[in-house]
């Protein structure tokens, strides 16, 4: 009798990208073949309990059953002690592992390894929650030039993002990133086109793919992309504004920000490409949304791909060495 693989999806998840991760699961469970594979919808709330189409269930009882587990949990917070459990089951999962995950997650760390290797990076400064007085928002007043970005050190789709001009607007950032990090990236505001370039691991018979990278446009109401807008995917794209030059040379970035931070499968890094063009590394993502609207998503179809051949390929590459 011919024997369904069976993958459990799990989405949801402990920090603040909740729904984000929830969405992008939704759209993978539509997307997975059921005749080719068994499929559970594994979602996990808040407060980490886990839960198989709508009941509550304990880790074990999932995970002993299944041979896969694709993972589109977000990479901050507790989640990363649940790819821990994955690999103490010794289950094969899609995405990173623990370390490659915290790595790309601190958006301060990762952007310390990649200035070593000599990759182009706004200047910044740090503050971490409990060292912060107001001497220390006037000392990185008088350090950036303004106007610059506040953002949290370890958030994705620009939560928590915000671009400020003068000193009370500074300090009004800080706090309100404290509400929600414990540690404040600012960094100066490099002006130029926002770039995202989507990269994967053994696709289509290509060690190192390199998906077309994508221009953002921004809504003429808004100075960056923020957070509800790349939660929404309520933005325009185009892949139509690079030369050939140019564009590889971003996609060869993309590539050395992968493998320096060991990030497995697939990534997504973001740059600011300048006028004069400079190329400036903003974060990477190790676990990029895969609803329908999503830049990853986006990315894909510009080179004739879809959702459901990606996941087919992670699903069947890791088969190979199960």
């Amino acid at each position: 009798m011919f024997h369904k693989f069976k993958i459990a999806v799990l989405r949801g998840g402990y920090d603040r990208e909740y729904e984000m991760s929830m969405k992008s699961g939704g759209e993978i469970l539509k997307n997975l073949s059921l005749d080719k594979y068994t499929v559970y919808d594994v979602s996990i709330s808040k407060n980490g309990a886990w839960y198989l189409n709508g009941e509550q269930i304990s880790p074990n009882s999932i995970l002993e059953r299944v041979d896969f587990v694709f993972n589109s949990l977000g990479c901050g917070g507790d989640n990363k002690n649940i790819v821990r459990m994955l690999e103490s089951f010794a289950i094969p999962y899609s995405g990173s592992n623990p370390m490659a995950s915290s790595l790309s997650a601190s958006k301060i760390i990762s952007k310390r390894i990649c200035e070593t290797e000599g990759i182009k990076t706004p200047y910044y400064s740090t503050i971490r929650r409990d060292e912060y007085d107001e001497k220390k928002s006037h000392d990185v007043f008088r350090e950036i030039i303004m106007p610059c970005v506040v953002k949290p050190s370890d958030s994705g789709y620009s939560v928590g993002v915000h671009i400020v001009s003068s000193a009370t607007e500074l300090k009004e950032a800080i706090l309100n990133v404290f509400e929600i990090s414990d540690a404040v990236l600012i960094e100066e505001l490099i002006k130029g086109r926002e770039i995202t370039c989507g990269v994967i691991e053994n696709f289509r018979g290509n060690k190192n793919y390199s998906l077309l990278p994508l221009e953002i446009s921004t809504p003429d109401e808004f100075n960056f992309l923020n957070h509800d807008f790349k939660k929404e995917g309520s933005f325009d794209h185009t892949t139509q504004i690079l030369t050939r030059e140019e564009r590889e040379k971003i996609q060869e970035i993309s590539w050395k920000i992968h493998n320096i931070l060991n990030i497995r499968h697939y990534s997504r890094s973001d740059f600011i490409f300048t006028p004069k063009g400079d190329i400036y590394f903003l974060e990477v993502n190790s676990s990029p949304a895969l609803h329908k609207d999503s830049l990853f998503i986006k990315s894909l179809e510009a080179v004739g791909s879809d959702l459901p051949e990606f996941l087919n390929h992670l699903i069947e590459f890791d088969r190979d060495f199960i």
